[in-house]
């Protein structure tokens, strides 16, 4: 049985030179109790409820052409009820699967909340909590010593999502509640030891994530696939040799439907032990130059070389 409380205090300030301070403060508290039943030596049963809640107690905004600081509008207690239920089989010491089924709430940060962002958003003080109810099966085996598998299903109904709005102004975003939202999705990791001095590993990510309430109105930032894979070459035991790809699906970058073209990386790293606390690492990133962006108009770094020694003091 395991009981927890958590409380933690967020204080933000900001201003401009020459202009007066801006002040915001947030109190959040968890209480949650958990506990473990072993049905059997193969099965087991995690139940656990937790309570969660959050106030502002200080919120000032700033009026540029008077001068002046004013509080903004009072949004009182925010609150929510967690649960979850998990249910785990386990076959032999190689294989588990587990099925999971939990209510959870998410409240908005004080950025979502408050924040101009550089005068291109509009705040939102009443922005409500988000709350998901999602479903969870994983499985997890290891095959004859070598090849280990972990795979993820998931899905989530979600009230009150919350999502940047693009345009509700000209030019200005604001962070809203849009009503109901689903998201679909499935993990899947391989890692294989070739040979004791060769492992291969891919990682695969899939998620839908669909605004049903507002279906015009997107979610950004994400992209539905993604994919990455290395393999780890150690010609002897003080030398790695690691050549990574990933791969990222288009994504939105706004609400109404701008979006960035999907992209390939491709790294390596060679990274060498030369004494029992030191060891040297070269690179480069993104070997092909890949002229890529996370977000619409923001272009990210071309191909770019590393060097770095580091220090380890641990025996």
């Amino acid at each position: 049985l395991k009981f927890s409380a958590q409380y933690k205090q967020d204080v933000h300030r900001e201003n401009n030179v020459g202009d007066p301070v801006q002040h915001f403060t947030d109190h959040t508290f968890h209480i949650a109790i958990e506990d473990v039943y072993n049905i059997t030596k193969f099965m087991s049963i995690i139940p656990g409820i937790s309570y969660s809640g959050r106030q502002n107690t200080r919120a000032v905004n700033y009026d540029s052409a008077n001068d002046s600081l004013f509080d903004f509008d009072d949004t009182g207690l925010s609150s929510g009820i967690n649960a979850q239920l998990g249910i785990f089989f386990y076959f032999k010491k190689t294989h588990n699967i587990g099925l999971t089924g939990s209510r959870r709430t998410r409240f908005a940060t004080i950025k979502d909340r408050y924040s101009y962002r550089m005068g291109t958003a509009i705040p939102n003080p009443g922005l409500k909590p988000e709350t998901s109810y999602n479903v969870d099966l994983t499985y997890k085996g290891t095959f004859f010593k070598k090849l280990s598998i972990q795979a993820s299903f998931f899905y989530s109904r979600i009230a009150d999502a919350i999502i940047s709005v693009d345009n509700v102004l000209p030019s200005k975003s604001q962070m809203q509640n849009t009503g109901s939202a689903e998201f679909i999705g499935a993990e899947v990791g391989v890692c294989y030891n070739i040979l004791k001095n060769l492992l291969v590993s891919s990682d695969f990510t899939y998620i839908h994530r669909k605004n049903i309430t507002n279906p015009n109105v997107l979610f950004t930032d994400v992209p539905d696939f993604k994919v990455f894979s290395y393999i780890q070459y150690k010609p002897i035991k003080q030398v790695g040799i690691l050549l990574s790809a990933e791969y990222n699906s288009a994504r939105y970058s706004k609400s109404y439907g701008v979006s960035v073209p999907q992209f390939v990386l491709i790294n390596a790293l060679i990274s060498g032990q030369v004494w029992r606390y030191l060891s040297l690492e070269i690179g480069v990133n993104n070997i092909a130059d890949q002229n890529y962006m996370i977000t619409e108009g923001y272009p990210e770094e071309g191909r770019n070389f590393f060097f770095s020694v580091k220090f380890s003091f641990n025996k």
